[in-house]
């Protein structure tokens, strides 16, 4: 998660305001997440990376959410 609000951050041009609190119980603290096997069956690969999905992401929320 602080990669992606660090990410966040460098976008939008100003840090972000931490809350710490525990995880909830549904929460992991820890994954391995890994697109090995869906590469593997179904032929996925993911074509975007984590800092442009979330300047396009950015973009979209400034025009949508922002101007509203």
């Amino acid at each position: 998660m602080s990669d992606f609000v660090a990410i966040l951050e460098k976008l939008i041009g100003q840090p972000a305001r931490w809350k710490n609190a525990p995880l909830p119980p549904t929460d992991l603290a820890v994954t391995f997440a890994d697109t090995t096997k869906a590469h593997r069956m179904l032929g996925y690969s993911p074509r975007v990376s984590i800092e442009d999905g979330l300047a396009r992401f950015w973009e979209w929320y400034k025009a949508r959410i922002l101007q509203a």
